[in-house]
């Protein structure tokens, strides 16, 4: 299949024009799972494919700082992957424009869910303030080239994805565990509390309910009592 798609590729280059100051095509070993999709016999082909303009469907790009790459509400056929720097993702909280996510690893993939949906962009994301970023953007036109490079790039779109997947389950699982790591622990404090008053109490020094909320102001409370009950004892 892989000879037969490459073989349609020179085909279709040979009858047009090829694209203008293509990337270097040893760029996709950086890109996670590409090799598993497009045999490196592809890779040259690839980076050849250009539209009408001659402008390429796989461009690298150098970001300066803080210049915005994906503009939320609008709509593009553009998906990145990140090669260098990082990249912040800016969204509203609570009325405020807030960094919620931040893109720094070496091949992590960004901008694809909009092209599975088919819709607009959803948030802002731009390169970091303090060095920019080198990313890779693949307009995802060119698989309309044919149905094999259509089913090639999907192929690489859906492991992007469940990878993303994988990767925030776990997050999610090492969270909920923090989460219980913290229970156990306010739980076993939630005890020591409890005895720490039923020792006050011996010693008729009364604690409300405000001990919880103002440990520190209770703790230095108790212990000037605590001294005036030594100078009389």
């Amino acid at each position: 299949m892989a000879n037969s798609l490459e073989e349609k590729l020179k085909e279709y280059l040979a009858g047009r024009t090829k694209a203008k100051n293509p990337v270097n095509s040893d760029i996709f070993k950086f890109i996670p799972f590409f090799e598993e999709v497009f045999p490196k016999t592809l890779w040259p082909l690839l980076v050849n494919l250009c539209g009408n303009d001659g402008i390429p469907y796989i461009e690298l790009k150098e970001i300066p700082p803080k210049q915005t790459i994906i503009k939320k509400g609008e709509f593009d056929m553009m998906v990145f992957w990140l090669l260098k720097g990082h990249t912040v993702v800016k969204g509203a909280v609570a009325g405020k424009q807030t960094i919620v996510k931040r893109y720094d690893k070496v091949g992590h993939c960004f901008g694809e869910m909009a092209i599975i949906d088919e819709s607009e962009r959803t948030a802002d994301v731009t390169a970091c303030a303090e060095r920019g970023a080198t990313i890779l953007e693949i307009d995802w036109s060119i698989t309309m080239v044919n149905e094999g490079l259509e089913r090639g790039f999907n192929k690489l779109l859906l492991k992007t994805v469940n990878a993303k997947l994988s990767d925030s389950y776990n997050t999610i699982k090492k969270s909920y565990l923090a989460l219980l790591k913290l229970k156990e622990a306010s739980e076993r404090q939630t005890k020591d509390v409890e005895r720490l008053r039923e020792k006050l109490e011996q010693h008729n020094i009364q604690v409300d309910t405000l001990f919880d909320l103002d440990l520190t102001a209770k703790i230095t409370e108790i212990a000037s009592r605590l001294d005036e009950e030594m100078k009389r004892s």
